[in-house]
């Protein structure tokens, strides 16, 4: 099978098609065809857009899974997931203070999810560009997700680490923090030289539109709403 070129690690079955559309679409990176979406927390019993829905655990896992396959497929994405519980499943707060301190390389499951990406991802090391979510806001899963790639990279002693590691702002959380603090944040993540790609969505954004609308189960007016209103933040 050949090689992706670019792998968007997504905490959450939603987590691309929300925030970097547009790097599936038109690739930051010249001549980067060919994507792998690895989605690692797809274990999940939240389904905001379904309220007054009664489905259990199992069945909600199923409909996000079935979602994210679908807008895989419509952007000619192969996808693959690793079946972990993500933090509500686990029966613990995905952000706050208490998440902001901690270290993200001690939780109990950090591990085992490391062990998964790598083996997901270890063939392509050095070959590929791996869109990592940025951490805004501390989601636990986003975070575990962004030390484990950074630490993989770090282990595999990668020298090109500019062109490997793109991060991405993670959405919605990103529409709730503002801008300065992004950055300060991408600094204190990255490094104080880190550089911003900009995209416009502008020739493409029916598209998103189009492609969000895939996750019936998760997408609810508020969500929608929010991501447009950032985007026409960004200009």
């Amino acid at each position: 099978m050949t090689l992706p070129q670019r792998i968007f690690l997504s905490p959450h079955p939603d987590d691309i098609a929300y925030s970097c559309y547009g790097s599936i679409r038109n690739p930051p990176v010249p001549n980067l065809n060919g994507a792998l979406i690895i989605t690692v927390f797809n274990i999940g019993k939240t389904a905001p857009a379904l309220q007054g829905h009664q489905k259990s655990q199992a069945e909600i896992s199923k409909i996000r899974q079935a979602e994210n396959e679908a807008f895989a497929c419509s952007e000619g994405c192969r996808i693959i997931f690793l079946d972990h519980p993500d933090s509500a499943v686990r029966g613990e707060p995905n952000e706050g203070p208490q998440i902001s301190r901690r270290n993200s390389t001690n939780h109990p499951i950090f591990h085992s999810v490391k062990e998964t990406i790598l083996n997901s991802i270890q063939a392509a090391l050095g070959h590929a560009s791996i869109f990592v979510p940025l951490g805004i806001r501390d989601h636990i899963d986003h975070r575990i997700v962004r030390d484990v790639a950074v630490q993989i990279i770090a282990e595999a002693n990668i020298l090109d680490i500019e062109s490997s590691l793109i991060y991405y702002e993670d959405l919605p959380y990103a529409a709730f923090v503002p801008e300065h603090e992004i950055r300060s944040l991408a600094r204190t993540i990255i490094s104080p030289t880190a550089r911003p790609i900009d995209m416009s969505l502008k020739a493409i954004w029916a598209r998103k539109k189009n492609a969000l609308q895939l996750y019936a189960s998760q997408v609810t007016p508020f969500t929608r709403n929010t991501i447009t209103q950032y985007a026409s933040r960004l200009g």
